[in-house]
């Protein structure tokens, strides 16, 4: 199993935006972890017992807010993990941090437990932006926190942030990351991940804009600040490998990169997912429950799916194309009209090249790539 994926579903606050599944009250923190344990164990005893021989290349512990939990507590999951699963030597092991959560003595003990990358929830380094999205930090935290993290020897580490920002009242300012940016250019950071503002589910975002309370940034403003965007972290040596994702050589995010390439991995925790042998799982997703179920030794899956061929190929169009590209034999070139059709368009339009046998989406490309899959998904399955 390549790689795992821990849910921490523990916040301070919701941010207005945000639609993945945490809670704000952190009574139930120790037995949750407890909780944890007992689903690694029970998973690794059933379904996954053939697989434990395979090394493990990547974990990621996100949330939420990981870093909520004390270094002790993590490091028992970890240990858990490390005695059920083989680890590779050069095992990635990320966690999600918030800049009001970390400090250097705390970065010091996660670095000893085990996780060597860090991924900042920078979002602006613009206060009103900051304010808007309703960030518990402001700029300053944000820069004292990236100074900890390096100060504390951490080499490989992650900033988020957000572009596509609306202008309101309370952020009447120019949109500010590409200034940013800039900042945290000038720091060094090796890798930088960055994305459009989404409008998801019932968030307190997603009410306003029903509501006429937001109006989000026209189609071609966002596009023109996700070129500014790529364009200035090319200029400054980041690789665009990936829609939302920048790095100096070698600093690409594996665990992503395992996704992307359609490769199974374990998730435990309420609302983590998982993917092995063609099925996909889904984890239940209420704290509660999942404690309960696992002080019962009951597993916690709540759904699974067992992905046809069409599914798979969907997936193969759809992650490969934010990533690394797709063999053009799963697109039947120069055998389908269609497709054939399709790429000579993405080609002439300077969307798409080819490389290495694969058809590999530009920054222009990779700015509609949903629309490209969905395109060459249909034009493959009706012909």
């Amino acid at each position: 199993m390549p790689a795992i994926y821990i849910h921490i579903p523990f916040c301070k606050r919701k941010c207005q935006y945000c639609d993945f599944y945490s809670i704000v009250d952190t009574s139930m923190m120790e037995k949750y972890i407890e909780a944890l344990i007992t689903e690694i164990t029970i998973r690794s005893q059933a379904k996954q017992g053939n697989q434990n021989n395979q090394g493990v290349s990547s974990i990621f512990i996100g949330g939420g807010t990981p870093s909520l939990v004390p270094a002790k507590l993590l490091g028992k999951v970890i240990d858990k993990l490390r005695q059920t699963y083989n680890f590779t030597d050069d095992i990635e092991v990320s966690i999600e941090t918030n800049p009001t959560s970390i400090d250097i003595d705390y970065l010091r003990d996660l670095k000893s437990i085990g996780i060597n990358r860090i991924s900042l929830g920078v979002q602006s380094l613009d206060n009103q932006e900051l304010k808007f999205l309703g960030r518990l930090h402001d700029s300053k935290t944000a820069l004292k926190a990236i100074d900890a993290i390096q100060e504390s020897g951490f080499e490989n580490s992650n900033c988020d942030f957000i572009y596509s920002i609306p202008r309101t009242a309370e952020n009447s300012e120019k949109p500010q990351i590409i200034n940013s940016l800039k900042q945290v250019i000038s720091l060094a950071i090796p890798h930088i991940s960055i994305y459009s503002l989404t409008y998801e589910g019932n968030t307190p975002f997603t009410q306003k804009l029903n509501a006429g309370l937001l109006k989000p940034l026209s189609d071609n403003a966002d596009f023109d600040q996700y070129m500014d965007i790529t364009n200035l972290l090319n200029e400054n040596g980041y690789y665009h490998y990936e829609i939302s994702n920048y790095a100096k050589p070698d600093y690409e995010c594996k665990h992503n990169i395992n996704y992307w390439v359609g490769g199974e991995y374990l998730g435990f925790g309420c609302a983590a997912h998982s993917y092995s042998d063609k099925q996909r799982a889904w984890n239940i997703k209420k704290v509660a429950q999942y404690i309960e179920m696992m002080q019962k030794s009951d597993l916690s899956i709540s759904k699974t799916e067992d992905l046809s061929k069409e599914d798979i190929l969907f997936e193969k169009l759809f992650l490969g194309f934010r990533y690394s590209g797709v063999d053009l034999s799963e697109l039947q070139y120069n055998q389908n009209p269609n497709t054939t059709s399709i790429i000579s368009m993405l080609l002439n339009e300077n969307k798409a090249n080819i490389i290495n046998k694969k058809l590999r989406l530009t920054a222009e490309g990779y700015y509609i790539t949903d629309e490209i899959a969905i395109r060459l998904y249909d034009a493959l399955v009706k012909s």
